[in-house]
C-alpha cells in the first residue's frame, strides 16, 4: 500500500509538472511546499497600479447628465469648470463595475433630477464619479470563485485611497475646495471601503474629516477582522450611514456608522432575488451580488423620494411585531445627520 501512494504521489507531481502548474523544484525529494507557479503580470493575472489607474469624471449640468469632464491632478485647465462653492459628492463604483455602470451612472442622473426638481432650474453641480477600472475587474487565476479575486482586489485599497486623497488634497491647494467637510463619499462594496480609508487617510493627514461617507453595503469577506484603518468605520467621517442588504457571507455584517440601516433584515437574501445566489441576477462570477447590488437601488430611491422611512430596532423581527415606530427617521440620502442607531424597513426594488 505504502508503494502504491509512493506511486500516485510520483504521477500526480508529474502530471502537474508537465502541465506548467508546479514548478521544477517542486518534487518529493526535497523538503519544500509545492511552489504554485502563476503566470506574470504581462498574461493578465495581476494589474499594477499607475496614476491612471484611477479616474475622475466631473459631472456638473443637470440638463446634460451625460457630459463629464476628466480631472487630472497637475491639470489646472481640466478644473476649468468646478465650481468651488458647490460641495462635493464623490461616487466610487465597486468590484467587476465602471464608472459607466448602470448603478453609478443611474445614481448621478437622480441627484440631476433632484436639482432641477427642487430649484426648478438648471443648476452646476460637482459630482465626481471614480473609476478605478482597470484594477477591479476580476483576474484569471488557477482558482476559480469570488475570494481570491476580491482579495487581488482589495490589496489595491491602499494605493487607490492615496490616490483619492492626493486628488482631494490638489483640489483644496488649487482652492477648489473649502474644507473636507465639503465632501460627500457614496462607495459601493469595495467603493465603500476605500471611502472609509479616504476618510481615515484625510482626517491623520489634515485634521479636517469628510463631511459624510455613505456606505452601500460594504464588502465583507475580506475586511471583517482588518484594522479599522483599512475598512470603513464611524469615525471616519462626520457623518456615515451604511446600508445593508447582503450581510454576512458577501457584505460586511455588523454595525459600523452613526446609522446602519437594514432594509428587510439586511440580508443575505433581499426579496427581489431568489437565494442568497441567484444564478439569475447576480453579476457572472459574482455570487451573492443581486442582493449586494440593491443597496444602490434603495439608495438611489430615498434620493427621488422623501417618504421612505425606517424605525429604530434591535432587529427586523422585533420591527415587524412592533405595532408602533417609536424613532422614525427618513431613510438613506435625505436622513438628518444627527440620527444614530440601527433602523429597519421593508422595501422593494423598484425595478421588481
Amino acid at each position: 500500500m505504502e508503494t502504491f501512494g509512493y506511486f500516485l504521489t510520483v504521477v500526480c507531481i508529474s502530471i502537474l509538472h508537465s502541465s506548467g502548474i508546479v514548478t521544477p523544484a517542486a518534487t518529493p525529494f526535497n523538503k519544500h511546499k509545492l511552489a504554485i507557479k502563476y503566470p506574470k503580470r504581462g498574461n493578465g493575472l495581476r494589474r499594477s497600479f499607475s496614476k491612471d489607474s484611477v479616474k475622475y469624471f466631473l459631472y456638473q449640468n443637470a440638463s446634460n447628465p451625460e457630459n463629464s469632464t476628466v480631472l487630472r491632478i497637475g491639470d489646472v485647465g481640466s478644473l476649468t469648470s468646478y465650481n468651488p462653492s458647490i460641495p462635493l459628492t464623490m461616487i466610487i463604483h465597486g468590484f467587476k463595475q465602471n464608472y459607466t455602470d448602470k448603478h453609478p451612472q443611474a445614481l448621478k442622473n437622480g441627484m440631476f433630477v433632484v436639482l432641477i426638481a427642487l430649484l426648478k432650474k438648471d443648476k452646476l453641480s460637482n459630482i465626481v464619479v471614480i473609476s478605478w477600472l482597470g484594477i477591479s475587474l476580476p483576474f484569471k487565476n488557477l482558482h476559480s470563485g469570488i475570494p481570491l479575486s476580491t482579495r487581488e482586489a482589495s490589496k489595491n485599497i491602499q494605493r487607490i485611497s492615496k490616490h483619492i486623497v492626493e486628488f482631494i488634497s490638489y483640489l483644496r491647494n488649487e482652492t477648489k475646495l473649502n474644507n473636507a467637510a465639503d465632501v460627500h463619499i457614496i462607495g459601493y462594496g469595495l467603493g465603500a471601503q476605500i471611502a472609509g480609508v479616504v476618510g481615515f487617510r484625510v482626517k491623520q493627514s489634515t485634521g479636517e474629516s469628510i463631511g459624510r461617507i455613505t456606505g452601500l453595503d460594504p464588502s465583507g469577506p475580506q475586511h471583517t477582522y482588518t484594522a479599522l484603518s483599512e475598512k470603513l468605520d464611524k469615525t471616519d467621517g462626520n457623518f456615515v450611514d451604511v446600508i445593508h442588504t447582503a450581510n454576512g457571507p458577501f457584505g460586511l455584517a455588523g454595525s459600523i456608522g452613526h446609522v446602519d440601516y437594514y432594509p428587510n433584515g439586511g440580508g443575505p437574501t433581499q426579496p427581489n432575488c431568489i437565494l442568497p445566489t441567484d444564478p439569475i441576477r447576480d453579476l457572472p462570477g459574482f455570487p451573492g451580488s443581486c442582493s449586494s447590488a440593491l443597496s444602490w437601488d434603495y439608495y438611489i430611491r430615498s434620493v427621488m423620494e422623501d417618504n421612505v422611512k425606517a424605525c429604530e430596532a434591535k432587529s427586523f423581527l422585533s420591527f415587524k411585531l412592533g405595532n408602533i415606530c417609536q424613532n422614525q427617521i427618513t431613510f438613506g440620502h435625505r436622513v438628518s445627520q444627527s440620527a444614530r442607531g440601527d433602523y429597519f424597513l421593508s422595501i422593494r426594488s423598484q425595478e421588481s
